[in-house]
């Protein structure tokens, strides 16, 4: 798992409504990843025995502030059947680059 996945993760489930979620996002694993020049996707696997995700919970995504992505990027989390499935990371204009480097998180604007 790359920096910039790990933070992300970490970031959702600092601040998500759900203790399962919480509870997945801490212990996934990595089991794809495609990258699409304008971003990339994170398949995740949850942990055996995970609790399943009940209901819409409340999710905040973080904005990615990088000098080489001049109009940012953002990501959506996306679950399947109470589950995580993947995470999309992708920027708001141009190419993502596949080893980002120098960015921050920050709250979406």
């Amino acid at each position: 798992m790359t920096g910039l996945e790990a933070q992300i993760l970490e970031w959702i489930a600092e601040r998500t409504s759900s203790p399962a979620l919480s509870q997945q996002l801490r212990s996934a694993e990595i089991a794809r990843r495609d990258y699409v020049r304008t971003g990339y996707f994170v398949y995740l696997r949850p942990s055996e025995g995970s609790s399943a995700v009940e209901g819409r919970p409340q999710i905040q995504h973080p904005f990615i502030e990088s000098p080489v992505l001049p109009d940012g990027a953002g990501c959506s989390l996306i679950l399947k059947d109470g589950q995580l499935h993947y995470l999309e990371i992708y920027a708001r204009g141009g190419f993502f680059p596949e080893d980002l480097a120098d960015y921050e998180l920050r709250p979406a604007p």
